[in-house]
């Protein structure tokens, strides 16, 4: 059992259902940046929204910027989702980075 466990990649139950939870979340999060980058851009304000999002230094204060502003609300949700916030911020930082 030692020997499974370690070298044969064996793993309990509770090791089984956490990865597969992350994974899950990582797919859900990997589909739904796209939607709420596209949100974001289509709000009329757009041009003005990414130059203050551009303006804030900290990953955490993009995310809660676009919090705030209800980008990262998930479909059928009704609170905004901190972690496609992040990603979502991340995105947007990186097509004004791309379009200079």
């Amino acid at each position: 059992m030692v020997i499974g466990f370690s070298w044969g990649g064996w793993v309990t139950d509770s090791a089984a259902n956490k990865l597969a939870a992350e994974r899950a979340d990582t797919a859900v999060l990997a589909a739904l940046t796209p939607i709420c980058v596209e949100k974001f851009l289509q709000n009329s304000n757009a041009k003005a929204n990414l130059a203050a999002l551009q303006k804030i230094s900290t990953g955490w204060e993009q995310g809660d910027y676009l919090e705030k502003g209800g980008w990262a609300t998930r479909p059928g949700a009704t609170s905004s989702d901190y972690h496609l916030a992040r990603a979502c911020a991340e995105k947007l930082v990186q097509l004004k980075t791309a379009a200079r």
